[in-house]
């Protein structure tokens, strides 16, 4: 019983660092789509 306890505990923590992570990644992938968006108009005003 306590070790199926302790499963559930793990489980939910990861979930939620996944979660955490999921989320973080999003972010960088909209900063990089900013970014790469940036390099894009820049190149565009030199020419």
């Amino acid at each position: 019983m306590f070790v199926a306890i302790k499963i559930i505990i793990l489980t939910k923590q990861s979930a939620k660092i996944y979660q955490i992570i999921k989320f973080e990644a999003n972010i960088v992938i909209k900063i990089v789509k900013a970014v790469e968006s940036l390099d894009f108009i820049i190149s565009l005003s030199f020419f």
